[in-house]
């Protein structure tokens, strides 16, 4: 990825944002992110499509271990989803 085109991914992902606290909205379910927020999320995202890129090995390392974890998770989601359901519309409901 050419340094001009991560720039002008940056700032169109930063345009319309103003530096300030994170503020959840309730009513409409939404997060308000920082400028930090957004640059961690962006550089993290633009770091793994360069590692892919270049088949770095750490990459298929993390892949791996994805894999693993959300097939752990689905196992999980097996046992405990219906009581996890429950839990979470009684805390929703309070």
């Amino acid at each position: 990825m050419s340094e001009k085109l991560i720039d002008k991914v940056v700032e169109e992902a930063l345009k319309e944002e103003e530096k300030g606290e994170e503020e959840v909205v309730e009513e409409a379910g939404m997060i308000r992110v920082t400028r930090q927020a957004k640059m961690a999320r962006l550089s993290g995202g633009l770091a793994m499509q360069m590692a892919k890129k270049n088949n770095d090995p750490m990459y298929n390392k993390a892949m791996k271990a994805k894999k693993l974890f959300m097939g752990m998770k689905k196992k999980i989601m097996q046992k405990y989803g219906m009581k996890g359901k429950a839990a979470a519309r009684k805390a929703v409901s309070k």
